[in-house]
């Protein structure tokens, strides 16, 4: 699997603002817009409420009526879903375990790793058909 996500600048600004606006808490949002073959352009990042109980310096969670709220509202602009971003404060953007457990096909996970209110590393992720993380091609 090689797949390309590409992101418009406004998108980009927006997932990267909520990432430095909520450390050194995990942000945590999701990716709209369009996929052509192998390659998907994000025209939209939507931050939402990281709903973790506890340790949101480690872990997000979003509820799954947001999945389906953002379903919902990717379908009505004629959108798709194409994933979810999240940060990892102060550490580097590798998948972490909870991540793998909780991860989708077909959805690309943008993890941003932040240190220090800036934005210092971003890696683009799927679930591979052994289901374990790969890395995809990322053009921010």
């Amino acid at each position: 699997m090689n797949n390309k996500l590409i992101f418009e600048e406004l998108p980009r600004l927006m997932m990267n603002r909520n990432a430095i606006n909520t450390y050194p808490l995990e942000c945590c949002g999701f990716l709209v817009g369009h996929t052509a073959g192998q390659q998907a352009t994000v025209k939209m990042a939507i931050a939402v409420k990281n709903a973790a109980a506890s340790n949101q310096h480690c872990y997000f969670l979003i509820p799954a009526q947001n999945y389906v709220a953002a379903e919902r509202f990717a379908e009505k602009n004629n959108l798709s879903l194409l994933g979810v971003y999240h940060s990892h404060p102060n550490q580097s953007p590798l998948p972490s375990g909870t991540d793998m457990r909780f991860a989708l096909p077909n959805f690309f996970y943008v993890i941003l790793s932040v240190r220090d209110k800036k934005v210092t590393e971003t890696k683009c992720w799927q679930l591979g058909k052994e289901e374990y993380f790969e890395e995809q091609s990322l053009d921010i």
